[in-house]
């Protein structure tokens, strides 16, 4: 179910609304704000007709995230998400409607514990997975020693590399929960958006919500991101780093997944992360201390295979960028003699099913949203190059003889001639020509835009070299991956011993 809050206060009340109520005399009624009427005291006859049609006509240029009067089609606006929401309609919540639109399952928001049952529909709900503990269970917000609060928006930024103060994003931290060598400076710096030694954040929208990092001291002076929240906790309560760790635990991804729905854009907002409930005893037994140490030896085990990945990927693209050098061929893309390029079709929420056979792409090339009972291809002898049409610019390979099921959002590219293309090696230059025309959110990548590409390759047996090597290559990544699942085991291991 969809559910719309309406912002509080006067002025976001009348953004949301796109219109304020005048009571002043001869002027009353529902204006506009972004309509100004041109009466005056010497106006005769028909003047106020014609301010009276001025305000109707204003409806055509209403600002408001409700709907679009000239395009109600409009995926960005609140009336198209209820609308496809009802047909069953994939759809996105945009960042900027995520602090007041959300998804929530409507048996989530019915009561069914009460004796005598109550048809009263909730609209504040949070879906909460427990830990399984002999330690009380305590809600994040009860152990706070101030509010969370949102971080400074970009207006913070600046370009000087010699400023005092980083400003930490989203995109700034690593998948292992460091901080990657990306920076972002902070020109202008208040007190409540600097970070403390201890500070906890939680990415609060798109595919990273509810994406968690741990700020220390040794990162230097930092200030973070207005999509990220900002807890501090209690120290005489609990240790913060031992609250991280729960955040690492298998209980808290899965409470995220089930949080943020199933939503392509979904969102966490500090109200649900402050009700995510940990076990936490007593400080002075030692245990948070004792459970914190253990789990600091497999977190390095962690580290260590996290930059063994990134060394191989930077192998990879001096693999690449070599091949790339000896480029002399040049192919189009609309060569039909070369290449199928199609397109997926839109998928319904009610084709979403657990035990489908066709993982579901979208705008996400790397990861399946779903998994349907069908596809809208049926041949899968030939590998795929698929990209994101809607999203970021993003392409992946697949693999032949790998059943999948691209939504509309999801280009798909079969090589025709594998004596000319290697479709593995294709992914790379590809990925290179959609950087310099700039494909993105804003610059979509259609199916056309990608027709009209042209593309360097160098010579068959270079390409079929290339891609053998980029085989081993992911066949060690995936070693690496598999190393870094154990590590969750073992942490999740060591939970379990202290706190069951």
């Amino acid at each position: 179910m969809v559910i719309v809050k309406s912002p509080s206060g006067t002025t976001n009340i009348k953004r949301f609304l796109g219109y304020e109520w005048s009571d002043s005399k001869g002027n009353e009624g529902i204006k506009y704000l972004n309509v100004a009427t041109q009466s005056s005291s010497d106006d005769e006859g028909n003047g106020e007709d014609d301010d009276t049609m001025q305000q109707i006509d204003g409806i055509k240029g209403i600002q408001t995230p409700l709907f679009n009067p000239l395009n109600l089609e409009d995926s960005a606006k609140i009336n198209s998400i209820i609308r496809k929401n009802f047909t069953n309609d994939c759809f996105v919540i945009p960042d900027d409607l995520n602090e007041i639109v959300s998804m929530t399952p409507l048996v989530n928001m019915i009561d069914f514990t009460r004796t005598s049952f109550n048809l009263a529909i909730k609209t504040n709900v949070s879906i909460i997975e427990d830990f399984q503990s002999k330690y009380p269970l305590y809600k994040l917000g009860s152990l706070v020693s101030e509010e969370p609060q949102y971080g400074a928006n970009e207006s913070a930024v600046n370009g000087n590399p010699d400023a005092d103060y980083r400003y930490v994003r989203i995109t700034d931290i690593t998948d292992d929960g460091r901080l990657n060598n990306e920076w972002k400076t902070a020109e202008r710096v208040e007190e409540r958006y600097i970070l403390k030694e201890g500070d906890i954040l939680f990415a609060r929208s798109g595919a990273t919500a509810g994406k968690v990092f741990y700020y220390k001291q040794e990162y230097g002076k930092a200030l973070y991101a207005g999509y990220l929240i900002r807890f501090k906790f209690n120290l005489e309560k609990v240790m913060p780093l031992y609250v991280y760790e729960m955040l690492s635990s298998i209980t808290y991804k899965n409470w995220v997944i089930n949080t943020r729905g199933g939503s392509a854009q979904p969102n966490i907002n500090a109200q649900q992360f402050a009700s995510f409930k940990i076990p936490v005893p007593a400080i002075e037994s030692g245990v948070q201390q004792n459970l914190v140490n253990e789990c600091l030896a497999i977190n390095s085990e962690y580290h260590e295979s996290f930059e063994s990945i990134g060394k191989i990927k930077e192998n990879i693209e001096r693999l690449m960028s070599a091949a790339q050098a000896r480029a002399n061929n040049q192919v189009r893309l609309n060569d039909n003699n070369l290449f199928d390029i199609s397109i997926g079709r839109r998928v319904l929420k009610s084709e979403i099913v657990k035990d489908g056979v066709y993982d579901v792409f979208s705008a996400n090339v790397f990861e399946p949203f779903g998994k349907t009972h069908h596809s809208v291809l049926s041949d899968f002898s030939k590998p795929s190059v698929l990209w994101g049409i809607d999203g970021d610019w993003m392409v992946n390979y697949r693999d032949a003889e790998k059943p999948f099921n691209p939504t509309d959002h999801c280009g798909v590219i079969r090589v025709l001639d594998e004596t000319v293309v290697n479709p593995k090696y294709l992914v790379y230059p590809l990925l290179k020509a959609g950087e310099t025309e700039r494909f993105s959110r804003s610059n979509r990548a259609s199916t056309e835009r990608v027709k009209a590409l042209s593309i360097m390759l160098p010579d068959i047996e270079t390409q079929n070299e290339v891609a053998q090597r980029l085989i081993d290559m992911g066949a060690e990544i995936a070693k690496l991956k598999s190393k870094m699942q154990q590590c969750v085991m073992k942490k999740q291991e060591i939970l379990d011993k202290y706190l069951k």
